[in-house]
């Protein structure tokens, strides 16, 4: 394997891990946003 395939897919893992973080931490932001809208009113 040459070392450029390897950065790619470590490139290519650190985007999916990020993004498999990333979205879990969005939708509770957006949940905890909607609860707090709803306890306003």
């Amino acid at each position: 394997m040459r070392s450029g395939a390897g950065n790619a897919w470590a490139s290519a893992c650190s985007i999916l891990l990020a993004s498999l973080t990333v979205v879990p931490t969005g939708s509770l932001i957006s949940n905890i946003r909607a609860t707090l809208e709803r306890n306003k009113t």
